[in-house]
């Protein structure tokens, strides 16, 4: 699981934060770009694999401001 939260809006793409396990003392920082790109901005230090911030990539909601991604 992961929470995110949008911590910027820019002319072409929205930049968020990810919380692995919810853990908001090691965040991580996706930008979302509106053509459907997406880049990894800066890794979570609790993301040891990427496993988190893959699903920050490409499962962010970019009509939301903030939420949770579960997954099993």
């Amino acid at each position: 699981m992961l929470t995110f939260k949008r911590i910027k809006e820019e002319k072409d793409a929205f930049i968020y934060e990810y919380y692995p396990e919810g853990n908001t003392d090691a965040p991580g920082i996706v930008k979302l770009y509106h053509n459907g790109d997406a880049e990894m901005v800066k890794k979570s230090d609790d993301d040891f694999k990427m496993f988190y911030g893959g699903h920050a990539l490409w499962h962010i909601d970019k009509t939301k401001t903030s939420g949770t991604i579960a997954w099993y």
